[in-house]
């Protein structure tokens, strides 16, 4: 029989001293199954805290949280690396400490930022931010507030860099411009041709109907008078469908398809 056991057949049987006993093992299997559960549920945060990162690290863009106070409590992978900084030195600092911006930088995002947390409502502006490489970029950043129970607790940020973008768009807009700009040059040039050349035409098939009203011309010159009176409408046709193709091409003028049905746009 062990030590111990003995004793307890060989002293007196003390019901409280075995009551106090009991209590104080059940206390212990009490804490230990509660140090398991805080264990587990302890290793199951940090599993979730890590998908978290990992997934927030693969967004090819700019996330950012920020307490009420407007200070980092989160940074990704991206922003991390756009500005060459360690994420660690980063948080619990602000956009001038943290991030290392310019106080007009700062001031501009601290301003969006205040407009979040006090006007309790998400914002979608375009912001400059300079990277580590030296350029400005243009981004779309979008910014709403982190709610708790119905409170407001800080903010989250995702910021797209859209400057490529931008630089195609304004392309696109200069190079729009400058074909409208040729477009009208040429309808200016064919109109004012076409004046030019329509009235000295006119004046052509003008000098010619006079002539072919004289009854005494030979069969021979009137036979010419009427080929310069057709090749001068002809002529004068052709440049009035340049016109028309000139006015379809920048809008000024409607154009018909005929159907069976009769002529639609």
């Amino acid at each position: 029989m062990t030590l111990g056991a003995s004793d307890y057949i060989n002293k007196p049987f003390s019901p409280g001293v075995v009551k106090l006993r009991v209590r104080n093992q059940l206390k212990i299997s009490e804490a230990n199954e509660l140090t398991k559960l805080i264990e587990k549920r302890t290793n199951e945060l940090s599993i979730q805290t890590t998908m978290l990162q990992t997934m927030i690290d693969s967004i090819p863009d700019v996330v950012i949280c920020k307490d009420l106070n407007l200070k980092y409590t989160l940074i990704n992978k991206y922003l991390a690396e756009l500005l060459n900084i360690e994420r660690d030195n980063v948080i619990g600092k602000g956009d001038a400490d943290g991030l290392n911006f310019s106080s007009d930088v700062t001031e501009k995002m601290n301003s969006m930022d205040r407009q979040v947390i006090n006007e309790d409502k998400k914002i979608i502006y375009e912001e400059w931010i300079p990277s580590a490489d030296g350029r400005t970029l243009l981004f779309e950043t979008i910014k709403a507030p982190i709610k708790q129970d119905g409170v407001t607790t800080g903010l989250v940020g995702i910021a797209r860099d859209i400057t490529e973008k931008k630089q195609m768009s304004e392309a696109l807009k200069a190079a729009l411009s400058q074909a409208e700009g040729a477009n009208r040059a040429k309808s200016d040039f064919l109109a004012t041709m076409s004046h030019e050349i329509r009235t000295s035409m006119n004046s052509i098939m003008r000098f010619a109907e006079l002539a072919l009203a004289n009854e005494e011309l030979p069969a021979q010159v009137e036979d010419y008078l009427e080929k310069i009176k057709d090749s001068t409408k002809w002529l004068l046709q052709i440049i009035n469908d340049i016109l028309d193709i000139s006015k379809i091409e920048s809008g000024k003028r409607q154009y018909w398809r005929m159907s069976r049905g009769g002529p639609s746009r």
